[in-house]
């Protein structure tokens, strides 16, 4: 379960044309990164067997608001791939993934695509 919210923060903090990437092309991209993210946290919130630390519990609810945040917005705009690759909303919500990602003790988030074909 903590792999399944890890590789969801990886996508989420990944800048956009590799978020684009890694996601099917007939899904509405900005919106399943929300999904995934919000599926992958709530179970590892209801698994007993994962105990989060306060750091780490901290840094995800961060990037749940931040979510939260674009999800109330009444601009449904930020919701576009336009704005998935330049909205600063997104970009912090790019950080926030990040900084969870770091709390959790997971490899780089920036680091390359294992999934990219090599050249």
């Amino acid at each position: 379960m903590i792999e399944r919210l890890i590789t969801t923060l990886h996508t989420l903090a990944a800048p956009a044309e590799r978020q684009l990437h890694r996601l099917p092309p007939h899904v509405a991209h900005a919106d399943e990164l929300a999904r995934d993210f919000e599926d992958a946290y709530r179970l590892v919130c209801d698994c007993p067997q994962v105990e989060l630390s306060a750091a780490q519990r901290a840094a995800l609810e961060r990037v749940e608001a931040r979510l939260d945040a674009l999800r109330d917005h009444p601009d449904a705009a930020l919701w576009t791939e336009k704005a998935l690759r330049s909205a600063p909303a997104w970009a912090a919500t790019r950080r926030a993934a990040a900084d969870a990602l770091a709390a959790l003790g997971a490899p780089d988030a920036a680091a390359p695509d294992s999934s990219a074909p090599s050249a």
